[in-house]
């Protein structure tokens, strides 16, 4: 018999984000690499604007 386990990937991936401390290491004003596509680039330009992040 086989048993399935539910995941939360959201609180998993903020808990290991937090506890990485990944907001001290990772630029987000600097341009990511490899360059995005025009759209996503806006998109991400966008959201980080309204997250007070650039």
């Amino acid at each position: 018999m086989c048993q399935s386990t539910r995941v939360d990937l959201q609180l998993l991936l903020f808990t290991i984000y937090n506890q990485a401390r990944y907001d001290l290491v990772i630029n987000y004003r600097a341009e990511p690499v490899p360059p995005l596509k025009e759209d996503d680039r806006k998109w991400v330009a966008d959201l980080l604007k309204e997250k007070g992040l650039r």
